[in-house]
C-alpha cells in the first residue's frame, strides 16, 4: 500500500501564490498620470514648420524651418526629431539640438528657437515631413517629459 505525501508537500506552488495574493505587489507602482502633469501643468512645446522653397523639384537640396516654442515652464536642453513618412523626401540629419538653434523675439516679446532642417529631394511625390520636439517641465527641482509636434505637406516636382 502507498502512502501519499500531506497535501502541503505535494503543492508548494500554492503556498506561494496565496503569499503573493495576501500581500500583494512588492514593487512600488509608478506615480500616476495626474501627479506628474501636477508638476508643470502649464508646460508645452510647440512646434511648427515651414518649407521657404516655393517648387521642390527631385535632386534638390534644401531646408525646411522649425520654429519651437517653450511655454509655462518648459525648459531646455532639448532635442528635435524629424522624420518623413514616404520616400519623397530624405531628412540629412536626423537630431537637432537646443545649442543648434538661432533664438529669435517676436514682435510680442515671446523669444523661440529657429532651426533649419536639411532635406534631399528623392523622388516624385508628396510626402509628410514631422518634427518631434522633446524638452522638460519642471517646478520646484522636479521635472516630467515635454513632447510636441509639427508636420509639413511637401510635393516634390520631377526634374
Amino acid at each position: 500500500m502507498k502512502t501519499s505525501a500531506p497535501p502541503r508537500a505535494r503543492r508548494p506552488w500554492r503556498a506561494a501564490l496565496l503569499a503573493i495574493a495576501c500581500l500583494g505587489p512588492v514593487v512600488p507602482t509608478a506615480p500616476s498620470v495626474q501627479a506628474e502633469r501636477a508638476i508643470a501643468p502649464d508646460a508645452a512645446v510647440d512646434v511648427s514648420l515651414e518649407s521657404p522653397a516655393a517648387a521642390v523639384h527631385v535632386g534638390d537640396p534644401f531646408e525646411i524651418v522649425a520654429h519651437v516654442r517653450l511655454r509655462g515652464g518648459a525648459r531646455g536642453p532639448w532635442m528635435l526629431a524629424p522624420t518623413s513618412d514616404g520616400p519623397a523626401v530624405e531628412v540629412v540629419r536626423g537630431r537637432l539640438l537646443s545649442i543648434d538653434a538661432d533664438v529669435l523675439e517676436d514682435a510680442d516679446g515671446q523669444v523661440h528657437a529657429r532651426l533649419r532642417i536639411p532635406v534631399l529631394a528623392r523622388a516624385a511625390g508628396t510626402t509628410v515631413l514631422r518634427a518631434r520636439v522633446q524638452a522638460y517641465g519642471c517646478r520646484e527641482g522636479r521635472c516630467r517629459p515635454i513632447d510636441g509636434e509639427g508636420s509639413l505637406v511637401l510635393e516634390v516636382l520631377p526634374p
